[in-house]
C-alpha cells in the first residue's frame, strides 16, 4: 500500500522522522563525545526504521494506523483488508452460444450483431474476495463457484491507484487462476487481470466494481472477460 503515497514520499518521511528524533536527542543529551553520540544516533535511527516497518507489516498495527490516516485525511485511499462478497459476471455464456450456433445446421448467431449479443445474459457466479493488505504488499485471493467446479485465483501483482480529480480510487492487479476440475477443452491454469473502482455506495458500504479479462484459451479465441462486483463484509 506504500504505492498510495509513492516510494519517494515514504522514504522522505522515514528520513525526516529519523532526523527529527536525532535532533531531539541532541537537545536532550547535549553530547560532548561525538563518537558515542554517533553510535547512539545510529541505534535510534535503526529503531525508528524497524518500528515503522513493523507497524506497516503487523496486521493489527497496520489496520489501526491506516484507520487513523483515513480519519485525518478525508477521501484517503481506504484499507482494503478483509472479506468481500459479490459476483463475477462472465461472457462465457456468449462464447457458449456462438459455439452452439457454429455447430448447428439450423441455429444462426452473428457475433457482429449487437442486438443478438445483447440478448444473451452474462453468466453470474457467486464469489468471495479475501484481501490481506500491509504497507509493503497486497495479497488477493478470489474463490469462485462455477457451473461445474470451484476455482481459486491468487494475485501475483497488485497496485492501488489514488483518485485524481473526480475519479474514484482504483485497484488493478494481475492474478493466476486454478481450476480444480477442468473441462476436457479447458485449461487448468490461466492468468488474468482486473481493474476495479473502490468507493462507498449509497448505504455507506465499501464496494469494488470493475472489469476483468483473461488469457484463458486465447489460442481458440476463448478469452473470457466480464464484470466484478463486491461489497466488503467485515
Amino acid at each position: 500500500m506504500y504505492a498510495v503515497f509513492g516510494l519517494r514520499k515514504v522514504l522522505t518521511f522515514i528520513t525526516g522522522l529519523v532526523v527529527l528524533v536525532i535532533i531531539g536527542l541532541m537537545f536532550k543529551e547535549s553530547p560532548t563525545d561525538l563518537l558515542e553520540f554517533g553510535k547512539t544516533a545510529w541505534k535510534v535511527a535503526s529503531g525508528v526504521v524497524t518500528a515503522f516497518l513493523l507497524i506497516g507489516s503487523v496486521p493489527f498495527c497496520y489496520r489501526w494506523a491506516w484507520k487513523c490516516y483515513e480519519f485525518v485525511f478525508s477521501g484517503a485511499y481506504p484499507d482494503l483488508s478483509g472479506v468481500w462478497i459479490g459476483t463475477v459476471e462472465s461472457n462465457y455464456s456468449v462464447h457458449r452460444a456462438i459455439q452452439s450456433a457454429a455447430s448447428s445446421s439450423t441455429d444462426t448467431l452473428s457475433p457482429f450483431d449487437p442486438k443478438q449479443i445483447d440478448a444473451i445474459p452474462l453468466e453470474a457466479f457467486e464469489a468471495k474476495l479475501t484481501i490481506k493488505a500491509s504497507l509493503l504488499k497486497i495479497n488477493i485471493l478470489m474463490e469462485v463457484q462455477g457451473l461445474t467446479d470451484k476455482s481459486d485465483s491468487y494475485s501475483i501483482s497488485a497496485a492501488p491507484i489514488v483518485a485524481q480529480n473526480d475519479e474514484p480510487h482504483r485497484l488493478v492487479y494481475i492474478y493466476k487462476s486454478k481450476h480444480f476440475k477442468k473441462a476436457a477443452d479447458d485449461e487448468s491454469n490461466h492468468t488474468g487481470a482486473a481493474d476495479v473502482q473502490v468507493r462507498r455506495n449509497s448505504e455507506g458500504e465499501m464496494e469494488m466494481t470493475g472489469y476483468y479479462w483473461t488469457a484463458r484459451n486465447w489460442r481458440r479465441a476463448g478469452n473470457t472477460a466480464g464484470i466484478l462486483s463486491f461489497v466488503r463484509a467485515d
